[in-house]
Formats: structure tokens, C-alpha cells, sequence
């Protein structure tokens, strides 16, 4: 009987341990150093026209180099970087490092002249640092280092005439302060502004302007348990994609997932989201209905020194 009621004190005990408020923020400690690797897979079917698969793998490093309870200053740098996209008419990979040999028929075991040009460019955004400082709610306050990235990207592909113009405007667009600076706060933006309980919500809402696209998510989070100092939060998106002023219509879906957290730290460890959006877009007099679906997934681990 004795044992059965401390059992029972103990889970009544552990119950209210759970049930106390928790202050979830990006609060990682100086000197700590993560790997954090994004993987997405995304179709998008456009009228009568067969599917275009993009997939995308990218590994970053960040070091936290100085905190304070208003911010903190993280040094990134990437590791590694593909995308493949796939279509009826054939596969373009363009990734960093050396070249793969590519399986299949020796024709298709060519790299193409665009892949090789994206190797040098992505080769050297490769270790190259740049720094963000990052608020405890995961909003970007600031980015800078990037311009001589960009810099050396473009000089990468000087050589190869209006080709390399028109890629390095694409360079300038992609690789802006404003673009990356949106699209890191894209995913570092997820923590409430007051200490919550298990079952409780927040909502954050999200714009973002990049490729010719406007992009607005309003989304809303929910703490559903905290165990094992693993933090586990599920989140739902309304999700609007429109155009450039050229192109009218728009797309709008639905973005559902979870993801994991250090309670201590806010520190992400792992999400999985699935994304679908459809529309109909109009060019030049033209009705164009579109579909996307993405699948994406994040993991995350500290680098011991």
C-alpha cells in the first residue's frame, strides 16, 4: 500500500511538474556549435504540362560567438548544398564539391555546361562565413558578410559572357541581405512571447518576397508535451503565394507539421511540415492552373569541440 501511494504521488507530482509554464526562446549558449541539415522534395504541376520535381539538400554550420539576453550573434557557413530538378524532358543536379558520376546512359553521365557553372558558384559559398544576429523570439535583427560572397560568386563565372550576367543579377536577388535574412528568420521565427503550457497556442505570421514571389504564412503553434527535455510543438499554416505585378492570381494552401525543441536552449532539433497550394495563375491572357506539394524536414546537432 506504502508503495503504491508513492507511485502515485510521484505521477501526480510529475503531472504538475508538466503542467508548469515553460518559456520557450532562442536561447542557445556562447561558444556552442550546430549542424543543421534542411532536405525538401517539392512538385509542382503547371497546366497540361507533366510534373517538375525540385529536391533540395543543404547543410549549414553556426557557432554562437556572443549572447545577451536582448540577442545573439551566431557565425554561419555552409557545408554542402544540392538541388535536383527533374522533369519529362530529363535531370539537372547543381551541387557543390566535385562532380558525381552520374548513373545511367554515358550521354546522361556529361555534366552540362549550366552544372558545371553552379558547382563554381555554390563552391564558393562553401566555408565561407557570414554573420546574423538573431532576438530570443527567432526574428533576424541583422546579417552582414554576405557581400563578399556574393563578390566571389559572381567572380566564379566572370568568364563566361551574358550568361554570367544574367546569373550573377540572379546571384544579387537570391543571395541579397534582405533574402537571406527573410530566409533564415523564415525558419528561426517560431517562439511565443510569453512562457506557455501544454496544450496552449501562438501565432506568428510571416511575409517574405524573393524570385518575383510574395509569400505570407500566418501560423499557429501548439506546445503538445514536454518529456525527456524534448519539447514537442505542432504547427498549421494558411499559406498565400502570389507573383510578380505581371503575372496575376494566386496560390493558397495549407502547411501542417511538427518539430522538436530544447526547452533550454530553443535550440531545433528536428520538424517534419508537408505543404500543398493550388491556384490559377494568368500571363499574357492566359489561364494557367498550378498545384504544389513539398515535403520538407529539418535535423539538427550540437558539434562537440
Amino acid at each position: 500500500m506504502k508503495k503504491i501511494l508513492l507511485i502515485s504521488l510521484f505521477l501526480l507530482s510529475s503531472l504538475a511538474i508538466a503542467a508548469e509554464p515553460i518559456h520557450l526562446s532562442f536561447n542557445p549558449p556562447k561558444g556552442a556549435k550546430y549542424e543543421q541539415r534542411m532536405e525538401a522534395t517539392q512538385s509542382i504541376h503547371a497546366g497540361e504540362s507533366g510534373p517538375m520535381e525540385t529536391k533540395m539538400d543543404v547543410t549549414f554550420l553556426m557557432e554562437i560567438l556572443e549572447k545577451t539576453t536582448e540577442e545573439v550573434h551566431m557565425r554561419l557557413s555552409y557545408k554542402g548544398m544540392a538541388y535536383t530538378v527533374s522533369t519529362g524532358m530529363g535531370k539537372m543536379k547543381f551541387s557543390s564539391g566535385t562532380q558525381e558520376k552520374k548513373k545511367g546512359k554515358a550521354e546522361d553521365s556529361i555534366e552540362t555546361e549550366i552544372e558545371k557553372k553552379f558547382r563554381k558558384i555554390f563552391n564558393m559559398l562553401i566555408g565561407k562565413p557570414f554573420t546574423i544576429v538573431v532576438a530570443p523570439d527567432g526574428s533576424v535583427k541583422s546579417i552582414a558578410g554576405l557581400d563578399v560572397i556574393r563578390k566571389s560568386m559572381a567572380q566564379a563565372i566572370a568568364d563566361e559572357g551574358s550568361m554570367a550576367q544574367q546569373i550573377g543579377a540572379s546571384i544579387e536577388e537570391w543571395f541579397s541581405d534582405a533574402s537571406m535574412k527573410d530566409l533564415f528568420e523564415q525558419s528561426l521565427k517560431i517562439y511565443p512571447n510569453k512562457a506557455v503550457r501544454t496544450g496552449e497556442s501562438w501565432n506568428v505570421e510571416f511575409s517574405r518576397v524573393a524570385g518575383g514571389m510574395n509569400l505570407l504564412a500566418k501560423t499557429t503553434y501548439t506546445l503538445k508535451e514536454v518529456k525527456q527535455n524534448i519539447a514537442v510543438v505542432a504547427f498549421e499554416s494558411d499559406i498565400g503565394i502570389s507573383l510578380s505585378a505581371a503575372i496575376e492570381g494566386k496560390l493558397t494552401g495549407k502547411q501542417t507539421g511538427t518539430l522538436s525543441l530544447n526547452p533550454q536552449t530553443g535550440m531545433l532539433l528536428t520538424s517534419n511540415a508537408s505543404q500543398s497550394a493550388e491556384g490559377s495563375l494568368k500571363a499574357q491572357g492566359v489561364d494557367l492552373p498550378m498545384k504544389l506539394s513539398t515535403q520538407a524536414k529539418v535535423s539538427s546537432k550540437e558539434v562537440k569541440k
